[in-house]
């Protein structure tokens, strides 16, 4: 499991490109108040697609800093 945290107004975001790519995680939003500007993912990454995630978070923090 990783967690990671990224503002709320860049979630939606997020959310789409970790479903684009299908098969390298799961993800769930952990609770959050409504007035909170992020929202924490816990990831559940197989161990074979471990490298190719990582990628995507790296590819990610290019343009959202607060992964």
């Amino acid at each position: 499991m990783k967690r990671i945290r990224v503002s709320k107004k860049d979630s939606a975001f997020v959310y789409a490109v970790l479903e684009s790519h299908e098969g390298i995680c799961s993800y769930s939003t952990l609770d959050f108040n409504l007035q909170d500007n992020f929202r924490d993912l816990e990831l559940a990454i197989p161990v074979s697609m471990e490298s190719e995630c990582r990628e995507v978070l790296k590819q990610l923090g290019e343009f959202i800093y607060d992964i």
